[in-house]
């Protein structure tokens, strides 16, 4: 995307102008030209083809390397970084810091930008619905990654068969890329932001300067067919630019090979013909907007978010940028980019270096979420210190959705008489909606939340709602981007509110009351971001409302609406109601707290006459504070309640000692004394302890020499050990011990596991120590008692998604045990005989 000056070429300055003004175009939403993105495939190729030739105008050595690499970064690091500064410096002046600040400058800053993006979830079709200033930055990530690797291919392949192995490799290596989304089945947003699905583009160049320099195609062509394939590959550019949009499922199927082939066509006329086109693309303007291309992308989408947030007309926008670009931009070259890329030795260009990363650490540690996300992280930390006392006799009443949700579940347990509204929980998450087949990545878990919600309490009526996220822009596979009101995304709502809506009627709920979305300010709290700003149109809210209506009547008798939009008439900027315009003032009663009892009154009233049926629910595990002891296990175990069923579990803390069990010696000294001191930091109610791998090894006993679990010598340690665990956790103030027996681990799982461990995890062994762990209970009867995990987990002792080692349990995502834990977690806590 940005060259030195004795590698230009002033037609290929032109492409550089014409690839820039596509994606202002398109990033301006001027003209229409929908599929602008594709000049970043433009840069990419004529990056690929002139890094490459400049390569191999040379012989390629270790020096050569390492000259290539420096001068990559001193050409891109100081403007990125620069404008980074200003970004940040922006968004802290005016309060628009988006969420996770921190972890974005270093991702962006460390070349990384386009794997940050999708491990937020993002589509590049929601776009305009990000105003992320510095989303941009993805395609310098992707570029960054494939100059580390370029010259070092270059350098192997040219050794290979005396060089003749080059351009065949690279040919191979573009196959890969280009048919790898549709042979893995990838998304458009994964193939739009990989490294590996877009290196092609790159690698086209390189393959062009190759054959160049190879002669293989001579670097010289008459005028007139110059001409005629210029105009022809500039025309198709063209074309496709307005005939595509971002989130066309053409993007992974065939756009990208189709974008390369016509940029390498057009480079090749370019470089191969000086006055194609009359010399158009060598006009001054031409190079002179080719020049500075590298600036204005930088540039340019950060004026860009700027001019929407204030309603600037498109035209207006891309002129603006585009001038404000230059302006900015040329500055930032002569004083920045030049002087230290031209420096006379390493020294300017490290000591700004080592200036910039010390400043961006300082600056990326003090960085701190906007309001907005402090008090969404206060709704979440108030939800999970629920303790709902639920009246008995009265009908029991949960709240589903979204963080609006999980406010009214807040307000009702708070402000609402648990004699008039007898609530049991509230389960939903933050960021959150309910059209999980649209949703990113970390939404899809959302009804297995449901399921262990429902498999812990007993549910007469589900109250529903979910707003703001199912509001929003979202990309429909095969269709592109849509907004409720749309043919297609009404659909995926209709179906997706359905699912929910069958999913708690099947598992037993008596009644659901479905909340019409009532509309969300614009004038109360924090000024929102445009897209959210244009999500909360009252026509959007009605449509989602007809959808809601409609889920509802084809439930006749199981389901009722809570007309919220209806009650809210006159009170949408009432910041007694709604402080930030979206969710529910808690902390105080309202007029809302006072009314829900009358709104409720029907749906509570059915519930009586058709109360759950739910058979299979056992006591919620939230009885007390909960802290994990043992080994690795257990800490991945106490991973898996956090992150999975934060909801349902009150966590105390962790004791775990990686890579040590409960036998103290010379190698872990001190684990008994490491739980007192946690203990006394975290009082802790109910104690997990699970240890089995370093109790299942061998030991040097004296006068018994590898002594395992199953020999009386180390049974005899073993049991002593496990009393003097239990007494320091008894000592601690603990009140129940919750002592899981050890699954058998899967071997197979993982291969390079050290002989002693695999020995011990025999399943004689396993057993062994299942029989003594079994025993506890009957050694502290009244705090001792046992959850059987290793009978659970006999049937899924080879399933990789519950334990990806074999060993340890998977935390990431939602799996059977973060679904069954907190019901096995609750019978094990209810069979303790207290008395």
């Amino acid at each position: 995307m940005a060259e030195t000056p004795r590698t230009r070429l002033p037609n290929l300055d032109g492409l550089r102008a014409f690839s820039v003004l596509l994606v202002l175009l398109f990033h301006s939403q001027f003209l229409g030209v929908t599929g602008g993105y594709i000049g970043v495939s433009v840069f990419f190729t004529i990056s690929g083809y002139l890094l490459t030739d400049r390569l191999l105008s040379r012989p390629i050595d270790r020096h050569a390397i390492v000259n290539y690499w420096g001068g990559r970064w001193r050409r891109i690091l100081p403007a990125a970084w620069t404008v980074l500064a200003g970004i940040v410096a922006y968004e802290a002046a005016t309060g628009n810091t988006p969420l996770n600040p921190a972890h974005r400058l270093w991702a962006i800053a460390g070349g990384f930008g386009n794997w940050f993006q999708l491990q937020q979830g993002t589509s590049y079709a929601a776009l305009f619905q990000q105003a992320d200033m510095m989303v941009h930055y993805w395609s310098l990530g992707i570029e960054q990654q494939v100059y580390l690797v370029l010259p070092l291919l270059l350098w192997l392949t040219s050794r290979l068969w005396r060089g003749r192995a080059q351009l065949g490799t690279v040919l191979l290596l573009i196959v890969v890329s280009f048919v790898l989304p549709l042979v893995a089945g990838m998304s458009v947003a994964r193939t739009y932001y990989g490294t590996d699905t877009r290196a092609g583009e790159i690698l086209v160049g390189v393959a062009l300067a190759i054959v160049h320099r190879q002669g293989l195609i001579p670097r010289a062509m008459s005028l007139r067919w110059g001409n005629v394939l210029t105009s022809v590959t500039l025309a198709g550019l063209i074309a496709v630019s307005l005939m595509v949009g971002p989130g066309d499922e053409f993007v992974r199927r065939g756009l990208l090979p189709l974008v390369a082939l016509l940029s390498t066509v057009l480079i090749h006329s370019a470089v191969s013909t000086p006055k194609v086109l009359g010399g158009v693309l060598g006009w001054r303007l031409s190079t002179f907007l080719g020049d500075l291309s590298y600036p204005i992308y930088l540039l340019h989408w950060p004026i860009i978010v700027i001019l929407q947030r204030h309603g600037v007309p498109a035209g207006l926008t891309f002129l603006i940028a585009l001038v404000g670009a230059i302006v900015i931009g040329q500055p930032i070259v002569r004083f920045i980019e030049r002087p230290i890329r031209r420096a006379p030795g390493p020294m300017r260009w490290r000591v700004w270096v080592g200036v910039m990363v010390v400043a961006l650490t300082i600056v990326g540690t003090q960085l701190t979420p906007p309001r907005a996300r402090q008090y969404l992280a206060a709704l979440e930390a108030d939800a999970s210190a629920t303790d709902v006392k639920p009246v008995a006799g009265q009908p029991r009443v949960a709240v589903f959705g979204d963080s609006s949700a999980k406010s009214l579940g807040l307000l009702i347990e708070r402000q609402v008489p648990s004699t008039t509204i007898n609530l049991v929980g509230t389960a939903s998450k933050l960021g959150c909606g309910l059209i999980t087949s649209l949703e990113s990545a970390r939404c899809k878990d959302v009804p297995d939340q449901w399921s262990s919600f429902l498999h812990a309490h007993v549910v007469d009526l589900a109250v529903v709602m979910s707003c703001q996220w199912d509001v929003l822009a979202h990309d429909v596979p095969g269709v592109g981007q849509q907004i409720v009101g749309q043919l297609e995304i009404d659909r995926a709502i209709h179906d997706a509110y359905t699912e929910r809506a069958d999913q708690l009627l099947a598992a037993g709920v008596g009644q659901v009351s479905w909340v019409l979305c009532p509309p969300m300010s614009n004038v109360t709290g924090d000024q929102a971001l445009p897209e959210i700003v244009a999500s909360r149109d009252p026509q959007r809210v009605n449509a989602l409302n007809t959808i809601i209506r409609s889920v509802v009547d084809e439930h006749p008798g199981h389901m009722h609406v809570l007309d919220l939009a209806t009650w809210m008439t006159g009170k949408v900027d009432d910041a007694s109601i709604r402080p930030d315009g979206v969710h529910f003032e808690y902390s105080s009663a309202s007029s809302l707290s006072a009314a829900l009892p009358t709104l409720l009154a029907t749906a509570i009233e059915a519930a009586k006459a058709a109360p759950s049926t739910q058979t299979d629910v056992v006591p919620s595990a939230k009885t007390g504070r909960i802290g994990t002891f043992g080994d690795s296990a257990s800490l991945t175990l106490a991973l898996l309640m956090i992150r999975q069923i934060p909801e349902q579990i009150t966590y105390a803390g962790d004791a775990s000692i990686m890579g040590c069990g409960l036998i103290e010696n010379s190698r872990c000294p001190g684990t008994l004394a490491h739980w007192a001191e946690v203990l006394a930091s975290h009082p802790t109610d109910i104690a997990l302890v699970l240890s089995c791998q370093w109790e299942l090894v061998s030991y040097d006993l004296p006068g018994k020499k590898d002594a395992h679990v199953g020999t009386p010598e180390m049974d005899a340690v073993i049991r002593d050990s496990y009393r003097r665990a239990a007494q320091v956790l008894i000592a601690g103030g603990v009140q129940t011990i919750v002592w899981l027996t050890c699954p058998e681990f899967n071997n197979d799982a993982v291969r390079d596991v050290a002989p002693d461990v695999r020995e011990g995890r025999q399943p004689e062994r396993v057993a062994a120590l299942n029989t003594i762990i079994r025993s506890m209970p009957s050694e502290f009867p009244g705090w001792v008692t046992n959850l059987d995990l290793a009978t659970w987990m006999q049937s899924r002792q080879t399933d990789l998604r519950l334990r990806p080692d074999g060993a340890h349990f998977a935390y990431d995502w939602p799996t059977d045990l973060s679904r069954d834990f907190p019901a096995l977690l609750a019978e094990a806590i209810a069979a303790v005989d207290k008395g």
